[in-house]
């Protein structure tokens, strides 16, 4: 029984040795997608170019808008002479926002006066519209707490002194790289599993194991352990990247990580193979295979946006996918820290899932031609 097992895991080791495909996926696939969206995607509002149009020309409006140009977050595009000039910027693309004093902004500021001062925000890109929105009304407000103190101290009763936990400096950076761990071991081991099966369907060399006395359970656990085996490679690697490369913090436990990837793994890996005994052709399974793990790795995960702010349909529906519980694993073992205590339930979950999906492919696998 264990030689059955232990042959069918030689035989596609030997395999993917032989395939130039499976070698080039193996290394390049992963790294590739870490570099491309831990450099290429960054959700940071850093250097954004505004227009500013000042029609009061003093040293307080100076002050006022040094307090945006110096705050990192934006940079000056131009110095605007009139309405026309800042709206052809926006609709060519040159700046994302504009900054409109009027002429009696210093006197009204002088005389303790409300004075309204007109914000710009290019709105094509809603969620970076949304922050420059915050972080411009954020450093008014400054402003505006500071010339009181200034003015008049004694009717500022109440001030508001905020901490960031877990990523202080707010990089996205820290947010992306763990979520592409994520992605990544869904659809990466999935999809090179996923010709496991249906390969030896095609070259009809699934016949020779359907006339052997092979079980079904041999010929499928012998098929993952190679999958999971070179994932859990994979898996390091792309720790190492995150770690060691672009400098993500890790405060968690490695060896809960570890455990929780063995199990991920087994699952992703599982979605593959039960594609593959379902499907007859590669480049159907393949195609399936995308559609299943690619979309759910995204948009069901947590990556962009978290669960809890879904519609209640999406919720429900994310429980399905194990990128859920992985996705709260991964950012919380590198932000957090949080430990056993806290995320068994996830863990427990992914061993569920793979358990489910390995005997699903071996009750589905015929040890017979159909």
């Amino acid at each position: 029984m264990k030689g059955r097992v232990r042959t069918i895991i030689e035989k596609e080791f030997l395999e993917i040795r032989r395939s130039r495909l499976y070698i080039g996926l193996t290394v390049l696939v992963p790294t590739t997608l870490m570099l491309m969206f831990g450099y290429g995607m960054s959700l940071d509002v850093k250097d954004i170019a505004v227009a500013v149009w000042d029609l009061d020309r003093t040293p307080v409006s100076r002050d006022y808008i040094s307090s945006f140009l110096n705050s990192g977050y934006f940079k000056l595009g131009f110095y605007a002479r009139n309405q026309v000039e800042i709206e052809e910027a926006l609709r060519r693309g040159k700046i994302r926002g504009a900054l409109i004093l009027p002429a009696d902004f210093s006197s009204k500021l002088g005389a303790g006066r409300l004075v309204q001062v007109q914000l710009l925000i290019d709105g094509s890109f809603p969620n970076q519209a949304s922050t420059v929105k915050g972080y411009m009304e954020a450093i008014n407000a400054q402003f505006n707490e500071d010339l009181i103190q200034y003015l008049a101290p004694e009717i500022v009763p109440l001030r508001i002194k905020s901490r960031v936990w877990f990523n202080p400096e707010l990089k996205s950076r820290n947010f992306i790289v763990p979520g592409v761990i994520v992605t990544t071991l869904l659809f990466y081991p999935a999809l090179i599993a996923t010709l496991a099966v249906v390969r030896e369907k095609e070259q009809g060399s699934i016949l020779n194991i359907l006339s052997s006395p092979v079980r079904p359970w041999e010929y499928i656990v012998g098929k993952m352990i190679p999958y999971v085996l070179i994932s859990l490679c994979v898996f390091g690697f792309l720790f190492i990247i995150a770690f060691w490369f672009f400098r993500i913090p890790f405060t968690g436990s490695f060896p809960l990580l570890a455990l929780a990837s063995v199990f991920y793994l087994l699952g992703t890996v599982g979605i593959g193979l039960l594609i593959s005994v379902l499907l007859r052709t590669q480049v159907g399974a393949m195609l399936l295979t995308s559609i299943v793990t690619i979309i759910p790795a995204f948009f069901y995960s947590g990556f962009f946006v978290p669960i809890s702010s879904m519609g209640k349909v999406s919720q429900v529906e994310s429980f399905l996918f194990p990128s859920r519980y992985y996705m709260r694993i991964v950012r919380d073992s590198f932000l957090k820290g949080v430990g056993w205590d806290l995320l068994w339930p996830d863990i427990l979950a992914l061993a569920a899932y793979a358990f489910i999906l390995l005997s699903a492919s071996i009750l589905l696998f015929k040890k017979r031609v159909s």
